[in-house]
């Protein structure tokens, strides 16, 4: 998405900084933005997993990635589209009151912007 988006030689990017979190965190994230009222998000990444599947006793209910794809079904989008969509279409300052994570993240990258890193 980032090379689409930038081009594919990164010393051209007009960013010098990256981010690294958990792909279940970005999902949450996604799932609140596509939904603000959704209930409480899942603890795991995919229900197929051995341990939800321990944990639920055998049946869990679908997770984080898979409440995922089934937002990408129903909208008809791919899983990049889906992302550009929720980030277009979401309400952040909903995140960030719905989301403490989002909130920290959004914290930090407004103190980030701050500091000239060039």
């Amino acid at each position: 998405m980032l090379e689409k988006a930038l081009g594919p030689d990164r010393s051209e990017w007009p960013v010098d900084v990256a981010l690294a979190m958990p792909v279940e965190m970005i999902e949450s994230w996604l799932l609140v933005l596509l939904n603000p009222q959704c209930p409480e998000l899942p603890l795991f990444s995919e229900a197929g997993q051995a341990l939800p599947k321990l944990y639920y006793g055998g049946n869990p209910p679908p997770q984080l990635k898979d409440l995922r794809d089934l937002e990408a079904k129903k909208l008809n989008l791919n899983l990049d589209e889906l992302f550009y969509h929720a980030a277009d279409k979401g309400n952040l300052g909903g995140l960030a009151e719905r989301s403490p994570s989002f909130e920290l993240f959004r914290r930090d990258l407004e103190i980030w912007r701050t500091f000239d890193l060039i």
